[in-house]
């Protein structure tokens, strides 16, 4: 015997006994009692319905193809050769009893079957051209049976139909006794209608929660001795439309005496034409503050009202922890799985520990902690990830491909933001929570829908305050000077920000010190306090030096920190002048500390059943509370390692006198570095000619062209060489080729190229788009002997000489010559 769901809440929490506006309730409780229905019987199912009368298990489904008797029968799903379909059944014949049904193959005779077994051992098999179902029928001893049927095809060829078909299943003797629950008494709610007399229309408002297993019915009466079943948005029966005062009957059904249904509200909408509607009852909201348990596939298992002690203790840019106590021998404890999904207040978590045993008083425990969903992104490691220069929505995307979580909201003005990482061995939260750091960004998490939010700031300014006498109960202060007023950060391999800060490698920042009267000069020389940031998931150095001077703008001031416990006002008065959440800004007052001041709330551990036990703690976090920031800080810097590039020329490819890319390879370089490339080209020559091979990055020659002279046939050609101080950034190292006459043919993968150097982001890629087209043009010379600096030079092709236009407008003609003006090509 177990108490009702609908007890619970309606007499335990809102819903007390007496008259709430013009909804009563009954004075005596709600119980439930277990009976027994059914018994041995006979069971049929002749597919008619969409509701199978057994438990089949399988791939096999309801067709109008063909039938014995009726619409409908059933069947396997479509196969292909050397492929099997099945369905089974498993029933309790404690007395014995009989199977029967009839069937048809239409299908390849004598090599696709219909097969039939009774607990593994076959029955028949039957193929054919059948046009008539045929009937089988067996009787059988007491005990427990698996019928299966099985449709299987050979290796090849289809014929006729290539289905089986089964129809009018019938099993005599099957125990159909099941255990239910029932109320014990009644509970009635009683509506009065005093507002509508002519009544046009009607609706019934149920709102209800039933696991599997469970139901909730729901009967009307204006007599008490008929009663009518209703279900949520049905009208009212004819017979009772206009009453005056309704009487409202609730039964909860159970099989499983851990699971119960609950019962939210219940409403009857009524309306005459000329008056519109009403709406008689009041909805409760208490079933949001139950914890919810689900299955591990997904379901509602049950509804925790006996749960207690609960907290959610949310740390700012961190965790967020679900913690409750359970009585030791409630039967619902056994629900709670590890990796199991709850939901609280509209947040999603998943288990993380189960504690049970003795306390030192000697009694049982049960205790539960969970973490929010967002846990489910340490499920996903990446053993490699590289982003090279993505927009931020676009990379976060790539992070979270594979798991059921997308991006959401960004904030306006960083859908553009671009950043690059890479990684080994990281889970998808990690990066995510890396992304947010380098782009200056905090992350919400909707753990209900699945999505990650950027904003740049949590929380806002509500006026909320607490002030001693009122709803802060205790304060503590901490004060520590500044840790640092020069930052010298490192990204990867030792990157520094020297490039994008004119030339300095630091960022500084003195204003507290200056702020106290102290001038800016001595503060460099008094209060000059260094902090070495090594920190390897920058890899552009502006990133980093925008993460340096956010972390130096707190570093360079006193950390103050406040331990506060807090009455949480709003969950009594309900004002929102009261409310306060994580992230805001709140204001402390305290006139025996002579204490003004605002800060932020970075952690909160709120007990929704005891709200004056709700405790915050504002300003910084203080150490192990889990400043996450300083986690992430790498313990040294690694000495630069040398990366790899590797890429081939694919498909076969022909070279002739236009010059042509047959391979590119995208990189991205933190530094200058000297590099190492290797060429290999493999082709056949077609005539005596010479070949010129360029190295270019983004259009221009880096290192000498190289020429090499072939006689017509089979050549194998190496050529190791060095470039010097390659330039940082990102950019296309191409190969450019072109013969002097003839053509070459090059083979799949004939041409290969590696580049060997420190520092180094890429693959064979066209993911940095950048016309790869080059033509030799010649102009006469008898026109344009001499071209001046800063002169516009109109260049007509028509002569054989050759002149190469490059990205910096220089102009080979005997002498290379510099030219700001525009240079204007046209073909005569």
């Amino acid at each position: 015997m177990i108490l009702s769901e609908l007890n619970r809440i309606f007499e335990g929490q809102q819903w007390k006994q007496g008259t709430m506006s013009n909804l009563v309730l009954s004075q005596n409780g709600l119980t439930l009692e277990s009976y027994q229905v059914g018994g041995i019987g006979t069971v049929i199912d002749d597919f008619e319905s969409e509701q199978r009368t057994f438990l089949f298990i399988g791939d096999w489904q309801r067709t109008t193809a063909r039938k014995a008797s009726g619409q409908y029968s059933y069947t396997n799903k479509d196969i292909g050769d050397g492929q099997t379909s099945a369905t089974e059944i498993t029933v309790n014949l404690p007395q014995g009893g009989r199977i029967e049904f009839d069937y048809l193959v239409s299908s390849e005779s004598g090599y696709d079957y219909l097969r039939f077994y009774i607990n593994g051992v076959e029955q028949f098999k039957d193929s054919g051209n059948n046009t008539s179902f045929k009937h089988f029928a067996k009787d059988l001893t007491p005990g427990t049976y698996t019928f299966k049927w099985q449709y299987s095809k050979d290796g090849s060829v289809s014929s006729n139909d290539d289905q089986a078909y089964i129809d009018n299943l019938s099993i005599t003797g099957v125990d159909t006794t099941m255990t239910k629950y029932r109320t014990r008494g009644t509970w009635l709610a009683a509506i009065t209608n005093d507002m509508v007399r002519n009544v046009t229309g009607s609706r019934v408002i149920i709102d209800y929660e039933v696991p599997v297993g469970t139901a909730v019915i729901v009967e009307v009466s204006t007599d008490q001795e008929e009663w009518y079943e209703v279900v949520n948005g049905g009208e009212l029966p004819n017979e009772i439309q206009n009453f005056q005062q309704l009487m409202i009957r609730a039964t909860l059904q159970t099989q499983n005496e851990q699971v119960t249904p609950i019962l939210k509200s219940i409403g009857i909408s009524i309306w005459e034409e000329a008056r519109g509607v009403r709406t008689l009852g009041r909805h409760s909201n208490v079933y949001r503050d139950i914890i919810r348990v689900y299955t591990l596939d997904g379901s509602l298992a049950a509804y925790l009202e006996n749960a207690k002690n609960i907290y959610i203790d949310d740390f700012l840019n961190d965790k967020s922890i679900l913690y409750f106590e359970m009585p030791f021998n409630d039967p619902k404890t056994r629900l709670i799985q590890y990796d199991g999904q709850l939901v609280y207040k509209n947040r999603r978590y998943i288990v993380t520990e189960i504690e049970d045993g003795m306390d030192e008083d000697g009694q049982f425990t049960f205790a539960v902690t969970a973490e929010l969903a967002y846990i489910e992104l340490l499920n996903r490691v990446f053993p490699t990830i590289e982003i090279n220069t993505e927009e931020l929505r676009n990379g976060l995307s790539k992070i979270l491909i594979g798991t059921d979580w997308k991006v959401g909201i960004i904030e306006t003005g960083y859908e553009d933001e671009v950043f690059s990482l890479k990684e080994s061995r990281k889970t998808a939260l990690w990066l995510v929570r890396q992304v947010a750091k380098i782009v200056g960004l905090e992350i919400q998490w909707d753990s209900m829908n699945r999505l990650v939010h950027f904003v740049k700031r949590i929380g806002s300014n509500r006026g909320a305050s607490f002030r001693y006498r009122k709803n802060l109960k205790s304060v503590k202060r901490t004060i520590t000077p500044p840790e640092a007023t020069v930052i010298i950060p490192y990204g990867k391999n030792g990157l520094t920000i020297a490039d994008v800060n004119d030339g300095k490698n630091y960022v500084e920042n003195y204003d507290w010190y200056v702020s106290q009267g102290v001038p800016l000069s001595e503060a460099r020389q008094k209060y000059r306090k260094e902090y070495i940031l090594e920190d390897e998931r920058f890899i552009l150095p502006g990133n980093l030096k925008r993460y340096a001077e956010d972390m130096l703008k707190e570093m360079a001031f006193p950390r103050i920190s406040y331990q506060v416990t807090v009455l949480d006002l709003s969950a009594i008065t309900g004002l929102e002048e009261d409310r306060f959440y994580l992230g805001d800004d709140v204001r402390i007052y305290n006139e025996d500390l002579n204490l003004d001041v605002t800060t932020r709330i970075l952690r909160m551990k709120v007990y929704p059943q005891e709200p004056w036990r709700n405790e915050v703690e504002l300003g910084f976090l203080e150490p192990g509370l889990g400043d996450v920031s300083s986690e992430s800080i790498s313990n040294d810097v690694q000495a630069a390692q040398p990366d790899l590039l590797f890429a081939t020329s694919g498909a076969a490819k022909t070279i002739g006198t236009n010059p042509s890319f047959p391979l590119q390879i995208s990189i991205t370089n933190f530094g200058s570095t000297n590099a190492q490339i290797g060429l290999m080209l493999i082709c056949e020559a077609k005539t005596a000619l010479t070949l010129t091979v360029k190295i270019m990055m983004n259009g221009t020659d880096i290192g000498p062209p190289i020429k090499q002279y072939m006689p017509a046939g089979w050549h194998s050609i190496g050529l190791p060489f060095i470039i010097a101080q390659m330039p940082s950034g990102t950019g296309m190292l191409e190969v450019q080729m072109f013969t002097s006459t003839g053509t070459i043919d090059i083979p799949q993968d004939g041409l290969q190229m590696f580049v060997y150097a420190q520092n180094l982001l890429g693959g064979l890629s066209s993911e940095i788009p950048r016309p790869s087209v080059a033509d030799i043009y010649s102009f006469n010379k008898t026109i344009h002997k001499t071209i001046q600096t800063h002169q516009a030079v109109a260049i007509v092709l028509d002569g054989p000489d050759r002149v190469n236009v490059g990205q910096h407008h220089s102009v080979e003609f005997e002498t290379t010559i510099e030219t700001h003006a525009a240079i204007n090509i046209t073909k005569q």
